[in-house]
């Protein structure tokens, strides 16, 4: 998952984008887990992968990308 680009597609394939713009956490969360990151993975790629924002808290935690 050296290609955060390809990762980013395959999020934007697989999640279903929020009404009000986004992609929720969990979703997110359980796609990068499909595509063979472990736990430790997905918070460095989430946090290091250019053009990724999170907004809000808990159960309304939104990735824009």
């Amino acid at each position: 998952m050296s290609d955060p680009t390809w990762v980013i597609a395959r999020l934007r394939e697989r999640c279903p984008e929020l009404p009000d713009g986004g992609y929720g956490a969990s979703q997110v969360g359980q796609t990068l887990k499909a595509l063979g990151l472990d736990d430790k993975a997905r918070r460095r790629f989430l946090a290091t992968a250019p053009g990724i924002q999170s907004e809000g808290k808990a159960a309304h935690k939104r990735y824009r990308f």
